[in-house]
């Protein structure tokens, strides 16, 4: 098979899809060194591939109406045609489009979530709208759908009556780099360069407004009260284009001055891989209570790490925690502030919770990932 990959978020590598596909891709190359590759990329990259792997450059030529329209292009009629002149058996696109071609390509596309359709605030602005209208075109259309959840499998079917069998359900791996133990010399390093103090709670990720940070908070600032020993580190970042639904580091830090807390709560911008190994070895426990995700890689790094987990019982999260850590209402911030706690204080509590999420953790791999990839791709080729 010769098979195309759309490589456009290799460009936003600490983005959501950018982070599967610069994971899935080296992936590839362990487990396949039969079938050619070749990934598409709106210009020049930094990246060895293996020999059966090639790169070629598909330039964002269309640029009337600006950044977006030329992304709307490129995806939909630039992409597609120079993957129709390469004579790609199978177009797989590792994000939520379609190309629009007469002469058809068997297509693949992968869909993390369908958060526009489950939160109204995500749906504004012409352009917005428009790339919506594609995707939901495209879980349509396309030869079959990879997801990384049974919730967002459920979300396709019962939202726009997607086919179960058109469905594929192939959880994301992680990165072998997450593990449990890091050395004095690296926790000096870490704890020196953000100017952390112990005891602390993490969470990281994006700060848009379905993460629910303010809600955190807020239920931090009541705990804050009993427990004053206790800090809580906020780590992550913004898209690059603020919009009404992501909230920037200052809108945080003032929200965090307001409830009495800005002492307590700290505030980091995105950090290497490497300090976040540190960062999660480091924390008494790691929150995460996002009202909705189609995925968590982040839950999936901290059990790795041997630190206790406190989830929303929402959406994927269950199904990716199992009974590794603790669920809770995110809309409830009594209960969040109880579970939080209730871990940094019931001993016993954090050693299971920490046996039990390193072993769920093991569940979770990229060379599992890609191997039931490359299945999918032979399914849709070979019919």
């Amino acid at each position: 098979m010769k098979i195309g990959i759309s490589g456009y978020y290799l460009l936003n590598p600490t983005s959501g899809y950018g982070r599967s596909i610069s994971s899935l891709l080296p992936a590839l190359a362990r487990e396949d060194k039969e079938n050619h590759y070749v990934v598409f990329v709106p210009k020049k990259i930094e990246a060895k591939m293996p020999a059966n792997f090639e790169i070629e450059i598909v330039p964002e030529s269309v640029n009337f109406f600006g950044a977006s329209f030329s992304r709307f292009w490129w995806d939909h009629f630039g992409l597609p045609r120079i993957a129709f002149k390469a004579g790609v058996d199978l177009l797989h696109y590792p994000y939520p489009t379609l190309p629009w071609l007469k002469k058809k390509i068997p297509t693949v596309v992968s869909i993390n979530n369908i958060i526009y359709w489950k939160f109204k605030e995500y749906r504004k602005g012409f352009w917005v709208k428009l790339r919506q209208f594609f995707k939901k075109q495209s879980f349509k259309k396309t030869s079959r759908i990879i997801v990384p959840s049974i919730a967002t499998k459920m979300d396709l079917i019962n939202t726009f009556h997607i086919a179960n069998d058109k469905i594929n359900i192939i959880p994301y791996g992680k990165n072998p780099i997450f593990k449990k133990g890091v050395t004095a010399n690296q926790t000096e390093v870490v704890k020196k360069r953000y100017n952390i103090k112990n005891p602390f709670i993490l969470y990281t990720g994006s700060f848009d407004f379905r993460k629910n940070l303010k809600r955190l908070i807020r239920a931090f600032a009541a705990l804050a009260k009993k427990r004053s020993e206790l800090n809580l580190i906020i780590a992550g970042g913004i898209a690059t284009v603020l919009s009404p639904f992501i909230f920037s580091f200052d809108d945080m830090a003032l929200y965090a001055s307001n409830y009495g807390v800005s002492d307590k709560v700290h505030f980091i911008r995105l950090v290497p891989t490497e300090d976040l190994l540190v960062l999660y070895n480091l924390a008494s426990a790691f929150i995460y209570p996002s009202l909705y995700e189609g995925f968590a890689t982040a839950v999936i790094e901290a059990m790795a790490c041997g630190c206790p987990v406190i989830a929303s019982n929402t959406s994927c999260l269950p199904e990716i925690i199992g009974d590794a850590g603790v669920l809770v209402d995110p809309y409830n911030e009594t209960e969040m502030a109880r579970s939080i706690e209730m871990i940094v204080s019931n001993y016993n509590l954090r050693r299971n919770l920490i046996s039990r999420g390193l072993k769920q953790a093991e569940n979770f791999s990229w060379d599992k990932t890609a191997q039931e990839t490359l299945r999918t791709y032979k399914e849709v080729v070979e019919g």
